[in-house]
């Protein structure tokens, strides 16, 4: 399925999230963040406003599509649809440093869309995966059977991230795009183990 390009605020459902797992003994586990993971309500929006608010110029160039600037930010925020999916945020030292996003596709209640985004300072830590784990976890008790995320072809670490999920990466436009089945176990369990799932385009 081809995801639909959208203007902002809803154009770019990417994923920038830096991830790098070589062996067992050094992956994350899930249990690391679990704890300091809670799903936000619209009382929240202005920690999420500010999360973004960090991101570097190029940070939100992957976020969003495009460098944005902070009223955009402002206004994406305020427009956020809580109540038509999941967003759930981590809190490893108190402050919101991980955010994840998802909801159903316009049209299709079991087809969902995914973006995680995490601070710089804080990837490379097992946030990412974790909230991923658990959004996908709450997605498929709400109904979703299927959920979509991309990056763009150029970001190979945010590559290397979606890989974990799925063995199979597909070319849209630019972008790398993977479909995970909620039917099935995702394979994020095994990339926290350690083990390297194959990825390919198709």
């Amino acid at each position: 399925m081809r995801m639909r390009r959208r203007e902002l605020p809803y154009s770019s459902f990417r994923c920038f999230v830096g991830v790098h797992m070589s062996n067992r003994s050094s992956a994350p586990k899930i249990s690391t963040w679990s704890e300091k993971i809670r799903i936000l309500t619209r009382r929240d929006l202005q920690l999420v406003t500010e999360h973004f608010l960090r991101l570097d110029i190029a940070a939100r160039g992957e976020r969003f599509g495009r460098g944005i600037c902070d009223a955009d930010i402002v206004s994406y925020t305020e427009r956020l649809p809580i109540e038509r999916g999941v967003l759930a945020g981590c809190f490893p030292d108190g402050t919101l440093r991980g955010l994840i996003e998802a909801r159903p596709v316009a049209g299709e209640s079991c087809h969902w869309e995914c973006v995680v985004s995490v601070e710089p300072d804080w990837r490379r830590k097992g946030l990412g995966l974790t909230l991923t784990d658990q959004a996908f976890d709450r997605a498929r008790k709400l109904g979703a059977s299927r959920v979509y995320m991309r990056c763009s072809t150029a970001n190979a670490t945010a590559q290397f991230f979606l890989a974990r999920f799925t063995r199979t990466l597909r070319e849209d436009d630019g972008d790398a795009v993977v479909a995970v089945d909620l039917s099935e176990p995702t394979i994020a369990a095994a990339a926290l183990a350690g083990i390297r799932p194959a990825r390919h385009f198709m």
